[in-house]
């Protein structure tokens, strides 16, 4: 180690010769470089090392002193950065300024720039367009809305229209109207109608009386639709008569009178003012006037059972026995009209009159029950309606 040593030696004169040794060591160095460089500086050179990547190097040197000199190496290799910009643009913000480079259309670009650590910054931009905005409206309006206001414009005709607006990104829009005008409707309606058609339902009105009418309806577009109803209500005609149920016998008719009309439709679509009806049934009548309304009357007429005339008993008995104390005319009686009854005494007085076919003498007069013997009758009546028949004859009274 190092230190001071002495030896005793005898020199050339044969006297003892002192010696003395003063030892130093001296000592080795060392060092430790960390450098930090970029990626583009690799390889490295130090000391004669070609370094390719990061890491820890050493060499041995000879210091001034003529030892060995330790040297360490820490190689630091910083990181490039890299970065993704991506903007949307109007087509009408070209060109675009991005980091010195002039874009005249969309697209990807890239520049190298320098980093905060001064190695590569590797910078990108995806350009792209905004979407132009086109849109289309189909508007319908009627024709007391015009004129239609529309992104400053005052429409008043159908047609398809265009306007450039601006997006809510500043971008042009295109928007499309097509617009449509619809006119208001004005009609009138003029209605003839009998009266027994009233009440007349017009669009959900009812109306009793000739008049003129106005309605505001909706056309199929929205659009006000004004109707004007004029209305003429027209009497029915009268009533005919043709005449009561009746009954006739087989082989006889009836005359069927219809009245003074317009026009006529029987039951067999026959078109006179009268009919003659030959069999039994029902028979039917429309009258017609000029206004085309009408009126009807229905008559039935049956077959008679029993076609025989009235006739009246020879003799009577009044002592209210209740068997044949009455006189008057058997048969069938509803076939009489204008029926007269008169029974004379022996002296031509009157004892009993009637115009009621149904009522009959019971053998009193002046209110007291009259002297048996024989009295005259006399009659006079229409037989159905048609054949006018008068008859006389005598009658016994018996007690």
């Amino acid at each position: 180690n190092a230190g001071t040593f002495t030896k005793t030696l005898i020199n050339a004169a044969g006297c003892d010769s002192l010696l003395t040794l003063v030892l130093i060591v001296k000592n080795n160095s060392s060092s430790i470089d960390t450098i930090k460089i970029c990626p583009n500086q690799l390889p490295y050179s130090w000391n004669g090392i070609t370094c390719s990547n990061a890491g820890t190097f050493t060499k041995t040197l000879i210091n001034a002193a003529g030892c060995d000199s330790l040297l360490t190496l820490v190689l630091i290799v910083k990181n490039n950065s890299s970065s993704i910009d991506s903007i949307k643009i109007c087509p009408s913000q070209l060109p675009f300024s991005w980091n010195g480079i002039t874009c005249s259309n969309a697209g990807t670009f890239t520049k190298t720039l320098t980093n905060a650590t001064g190695c590569d910054s590797f910078a990108t931009l995806v350009l792209s367009y905004k979407l132009p905005v086109q849109s289309n409206s189909n508007i319908s309006i009627c024709n007391n809305a015009i004129p239609y206001v529309w992104n400053g414009q005052n429409l008043s005709l159908s047609g398809n229209y265009t306007a450039n607006v601006k997006t809510v990104a500043g971008c042009d829009s295109i928007v499309n109207l097509t617009l449509r005008i619809y006119n208001t409707a004005a009609t009138s309606v003029y209605k003839n109608i009998c009266s027994n058609e009233l009440p007349y339902n017009w669009n959900g009105s009812l109306f009793l009386a000739s008049g003129i009418y106005t309605k505001t309806l909706t056309t199929i577009h929205q659009c006000d639709s004004v109707v004007t109803l004029h209305l003429t209500v027209n009497q029915i005609p009268a009533k005919p008569n043709i005449g009561n149920d009746t009954l006739i016998c087989k082989g006889e008719n009836v005359l069927l009178l219809a009245g003074n009309y317009d026009a006529y439709l029987w039951q067999d679509n026959s078109t006179l003012n009268t009919f003659t009806a030959y069999t039994n049934g029902a028979y039917f009548v429309q009258v017609i006037d000029k206004n085309k309304c009408t009126n009807a009357d229905t008559i039935n007429i049956n077959w008679l059972q029993n076609c025989d005339d009235i006739s009246f008993p020879s003799a009577f008995s009044p002592n209210a026995d209740g068997i044949n104390d009455q006189f008057g005319a058997l048969g069938n009686l509803f076939l009489i009209n204008n029926f007269s009854f008169t029974i004379f005494n022996r002296f031509g007085q009157t004892v009993f009159f009637t115009n009621n076919p149904y009522q009959k003498w019971n053998g009193i007069y002046q209110g007291k029950p009259i002297e048996i013997g024989t009295y005259t009758w006399q009659t006079a009546y229409l037989y159905n309606n048609k054949l006018k028949k008068i008859k006389k004859g005598t009658v016994t009274l018996l007690r």
